[in-house]
């Protein structure tokens, strides 16, 4: 048969496969026209979207004020141990307020380790952070030095000894109490003369005092007013590996949450906010495991219906049509799957880490952050596919989907052009120039200079006292900016507004004249046609019936193989009954056709029915060398 549009014969198979492409392509309004089913996945999708941003919202709260709190913690901690520390340091790096926080004399180097022994053995004295020592509350603090086994410089003659091998040596730094009077000492360089511990600063590529401290969050502004017990691991590290005379001195935090020895003074207050935060977790781990069987039911019935209709063109109609494989084939299905998998793993993880209050970290925090966020973000992804069904609402998709192909094929040439650029700047630049210091940084300095940002600052950052460095600088910020700026990004522009353009004026019959459009558009009836409701009952009538001969099938062939005795003699008789002319297929008054009148419902009820009544009578069993799905086959034929 011909599939185009101009042949208006059609077999009542065709026809009933074309009225199931046309509703498969049906929006959600039209098909609950068409069915009358209503677009459950589509409730689903937003009453789980509704949880899952409740839910996020809730703990992003919560993790956002714990990270928060660590960090002004930190802060505390530099200003409590870090001698001669300043709020000038701890805006954002970029642009630098000051120099670096470092050293650049032996005595400075033992007042910081002095200043901060002393602060930590008077830190409940003069901190007021509600802060303590480690697990048996005694002040332990350790100086740690790495440095070469064998380092002898001499530079008035360029001369020197060196090995490369690294010793790292500790020693816990313990105050000396004075003999005559009370009160201890906390100068660091006598503890170590005490103690016979030297240190060769011409050989030190690192010194680090190391500490514990524990604390208690106190939250009044937060919806979970339930305290936190913390555990920081604190490490003043002194860098020398550049061995220039500057040694960089940072003070780095490592916390862990602890689990905390409750006693609450108001047992009668009912804790329903800790109820509510549960029940939310578990409401979103409900919606989004029916989800995922959902969209894995969506993906299964979506590729057997690809089967169909991929053979059904290939039978009836002698074409192939495995370049029409993108019609059916879903991939906001796809984004539901993933993202219905890390909502599950990440309300799990969330679920586990307040069941194992007291071993989680606050690395815990950020991987359920990284499954709840993307689970998030794609689980809205999903919700555009109800946009496309509409013209209008979905110009955006379509612009996207129109441009992609272009743009991957401009940005070939326009990213090899861009690492160009990149890779000029951070050797040539780099050494001269803050924003080119590393590749990472070249590359983010240029992205910013192609969207306008800083470009003052860039062209005047060096000095010009290298002419040569300071011309090249000029030309070379001038000559990208022009490039990328004028022709790119216009370029990149021009692409987009034509995929809009298209898009825009995209005349829906030019785009679907081929074999496989045309049969489709040549089906007649609208969403409200009954005749889409009779193809759904005709499609669960034979479901049925497959179903029942399959089961049929299965118990007839194992009490035929098996079967002994008296059963074997039925089901003789019954072979005997069959072939004196009781057989299902000689018997044409249950399947005599209906008037052209009487609907395709009556007539896929009466083969039911016909089927059943006959199959009820006679209780024939076919032999195990007859094809069970003869009779089948036979009634769905009439």
């Amino acid at each position: 048969g011909n599939i185009n549009g101009d042949n208006h014969e059609y077999t009542e198979n065709q026809e009933r496969m074309r009225r199931n492409l046309r509703y498969h392509f049906m929006n959600p309004r039209e098909k609950w026209q068409a069915k009358g089913t209503l677009p459950i996945k589509m409730i689903l999708i937003i009453f789980k979207l509704i949880i899952l941003t409740i839910q996020i919202i809730l703990f992003s709260e919560n993790n956002s004020n714990e990270v928060s709190f660590v960090e002004g913690s930190k802060t505390s901690f530099k200003h409590l141990f870090l001698e001669n520390w300043q709020s000038s340091y701890e805006t954002l790096p970029y642009p630098p307020s000051s120099g670096p926080f470092a050293i650049y004399k032996i005595a400075e180097f033992y007042s910081a380790a002095s200043f901060a022994l002393e602060n930590y053995y008077k830190l409940n004295e003069e901190a007021i952070g509600p802060y303590g020592y480690g697990k048996y509350n005694k002040p332990i603090m350790t100086l740690c030095v790495t440095y070469y086994k064998i380092s002898e410089i001499f530079p008035y003659n360029s001369s020197y000894i060196f090995t490369n091998e690294l010793i790292r040596n500790c020693i816990d730094l313990m105050p000396i109490s004075f003999q005559n009077k009370s009160g201890y000492s906390y100068n660091v360089k006598d503890i170590l003369q005490n103690n016979n511990f030297t240190i060769n600063f011409n050989g030190l590529t690192k010194a680090e005092i190391l500490f514990t401290l524990r604390s208690i969050q106190l939250k009044s502004y937060e919806i979970d007013k339930i305290p936190d017990c913390f555990e920081f691991d604190l490490n003043i590290y002194f860098d020398n590996n550049n061995h220039n005379g500057q040694v960089v001195v940072d003070l780095k935090v490592n916390m862990t949450e602890l689990e905390c020895n409750k006693e609450i003074k108001n047992p009668n207050q009912k804790d329903y906010v800790t109820i509510t935060l549960k029940v939310i977790d578990y409401l979103a781990l409900i919606f989004s495991t029916f989800s995922l069987v959902l969209c894995c039911r969506s993906h299964y019935r979506l590729f057997k219906f690809w089967k169909k209709v991929k053979s059904f063109y290939l039978d009836e109609m002698g074409v192939d049509i495995i370049n029409k494989r993108k019609y059916f084939f879903s991939i906001s299905y796809m984004l539901m799957f993933f993202g219905d998998i890390l909502v599950i793993s990440g309300t799990i993880a969330k679920l586990k880490m307040d069941v194992l209050e007291g071993k989680k970290a606050i690395t815990n925090f950020s991987v359920t952050n990284y499954f709840l966020g993307i689970g998030v973000f794609l689980g809205y992804l999903t919700l555009l596919r109800y946009f496309t069904f509409y013209r209008k609402s979905s110009v955006l998709i379509n612009t996207i989907k129109a441009a992609t192909s272009p743009l991957l094929r401009f940005s070939l040439c326009s990213i090899i052009l861009y690492l160009a650029f990149s890779l000029l700047g951070w050797i040539i630049l780099g050494p001269y120039h803050l924003k080119f210091r590393t590749f990472v940084s070249s590359v983010a300095c240029l992205f910013s200079l192609m969207n306008g940002d800083d470009m003052y600052v860039t062209l005047s950052i060096i000095s010009s006292e290298n002419s040569v460095i300071f011309v090249f600088s000029q030309l070379f910020i001038y000559l990208f900016c022009l490039l990328f700026i004028f022709v790119v990004l216009n370029l990149i522009l021009t692409i987009i507004i034509e995929a809009y353009n298209d898009v825009q004026h995209q005349d829906l019959s030019s785009t679907q004249l081929d074999n496989f459009w045309g049969f489709i558009n040549a089906c007649q009836e609208s969403s409200k046609s009954p005749l889409y409701r009779s193809d759904m009952i005709y499609d669960k009538s034979l479901r049925k019936l497959k179903s029942a001969n399959f089961s049929r099938k299965f118990v007839d062939t194992f009490c035929c193989c098996i079967g002994k005795g008296s059963h074997t003699q039925e089901i003789k008789e019954n072979n005997d009954e069959r072939d004196n002319g009781n057989d299902f297929r000689s018997m044409p008054q249950y399947f005599e056709q209906d008037d052209d009148n009487q609907s395709l419902v009556n007539r896929t009820n009466n083969i039911r029915d016909n089927y059943g009544a006959f199959h009820s009578t006679h209780h024939r069993s076919p032999t195990c060398h007859e094809s069970p799905n003869d009779n089948l086959d036979h009634a769905l034929s009439c």
